[in-house]
């Protein structure tokens, strides 16, 4: 039996947290610590990741920066080992970074297809390997459980036009978060995901503005709840990062406002 705070998290738990400079990264950054867990923060712009830092200090949170670019894989690493030395544990990890690619299928390269798949797919599981050794020790720790959770997207579960690209990179994950749940398992590790619908993002802007009004429209009133906010991502991110999901793995929680009804 796990002997939790009333929120689902155990005293003293960490999480490490990658694409926390802004949108939904940012808004899972400050939803755990405002729940107690201590986050690490990672994401390219140092000036960024001292902001949310602040700012989670300011509410009486505990949060570390440390700045990395997740294509760089021996920084990973060794963003890894400066955890395990300052911190000296790690219970949850969310790896958000992300990047989008809007264009039609016909002008993408092989070039385009890599630098997506680096960040979106290659990046996040370079992260749970690395990171795998504290997990486990988290899995193992009186009875507890290193806890993973990705972030996908409807876009990997039904098309839109100039998304191949990025759906193919959400849909790797979804396929090797299933895999990684079996294998892990074991070693008392859940692997999770959370695949939202269209967020309000500074990344939903950008593509927003590369496209017609009507089909801008069109995908605003396909989210039968209308489009969501961060902070609606972050409560599932939350709740798969939490004990109250203790018995849940293998699994992508789909919050989208009801787009994939239709």
């Amino acid at each position: 039996m796990v002997n939790r705070r009333q929120n689902g998290f155990l005293e003293g738990e960490w999480a490490w947290i990658s694409g926390a400079s802004s949108g939904i990264g940012e808004a899972i950054a400050l939803h755990l610590a405002g729940l107690g867990v201590g986050v690490v923060i990672s994401a390219r712009s140092q000036d960024k990741l001292n902001a949310v830092a602040e700012a989670i200090q300011a509410r009486g949170g505990k949060a570390i920066p440390l700045p990395l670019d997740i294509t760089d894989f021996a920084a990973v690493k060794q963003a890894e080992q400066k955890i395990k030395a300052d911190v000296g544990r790690l219970d949850v990890l969310i790896p958000c970074a992300g990047r989008e690619l809007m264009l039609p299928f016909n002008i993408s390269s092989p070039e385009k297809w890599l630098k997506l798949w680096e960040v979106q797919v290659l990046g996040a599981f370079e992260m749970v390997r690395t990171a795998l050794p504290m997990l486990t020790d988290s899995g193992a720790r009186n009875g507890g459980q290193g806890r993973v959770v990705f972030i996908s997207s409807t876009v990997a579960l039904r098309g839109w036009p100039s998304l191949s690209v990025y759906s193919a990179c959400k849909a790797g994950i979804l396929g090797g978060m299933r895999s990684l749940a079996a294998e892990l398992a074991p070693k008392g590790i859940r692997v999770n995901a959370v695949t939202p619908g269209m967020v309000h993002t500074d990344m939903q802007k950008r593509m927003f503005a590369r496209m017609p009004k009507d089909n801008q429209d069109a995908i605003e009133s396909a989210h039968l709840l209308g489009m969501g906010e961060p902070a609606d991502v972050a409560a599932a991110v939350a709740f798969l990062a939490s004990y109250e999901s203790k018995w849940i793995t293998g699994e992508s929680l789909v919050v989208d406002g009801g787009l994939t009804l239709k």
